[in-house]
C-alpha cells in the first residue's frame, strides 16, 4: 500500500496533478475505512463462531465488492468535472496504478 501510494505521488508530481491525487486518495481511504467498520461485526461473528458455509463466505465477499464498486463510482461522480478536464491523466492513473497491480497479483498467484 505504501509503495503504491508513493508511486502515485511520483506520477502526480510528474504530471502536476498533486492536489487532485491527494483529494482522490483521501476519499478512497475514507470510503475504505467506512467499509472496514461495516465489515468489523462480520469479522467478529466469523472469528468467534465455528460455522462457516461456502455460501455465507461468498455472500460476504460479494457484498464487500459491491460496496467497494459503489463507493468508487461515488468518488468518480464527485470528481467528474475534474476528471473530464484531465481525462488522459485519469486513464493513465487507472491503467498504471489501479488495474496493473491487480493484474500482476493475479498473474503471480496463478503461475505460482
Amino acid at each position: 500500500m505504501l509503495s503504491k501510494y508513493l508511486i502515485e505521488k511520483i506520477i502526480a508530481t510528474t504530471f502536476n496533478i498533486e492536489e487532485f491525487n491527494e483529494q482522490f486518495n483521501l476519499q478512497k481511504v475514507n470510503y475504505r475505512t467506512y467499509i472496514g467498520l461495516l465489515v468489523l461485526p462480520v469479522n467478529v461473528l466469523l472469528f468467534y463462531n465455528d460455522f462457516l458455509s461456502k455460501t455465507l463466505l461468498l455472500t460476504i465477499i460479494s457484498i464487500i465488492l459491491i460496496i467497494n464498486v459503489i463507493t468508487y463510482f461515488f468518488s468518480l461522480k464527485n470528481y467528474q468535472n475534474l476528471i473530464l478536464s484531465k481525462f488522459f491523466y485519469f486513464i493513465l492513473y487507472l491503467c498504471a496504478l489501479e488495474i496493473a497491480p491487480y493484474y500482476f497479483m493475479y498473474y503471480w498467484f496463478t503461475k505460482s
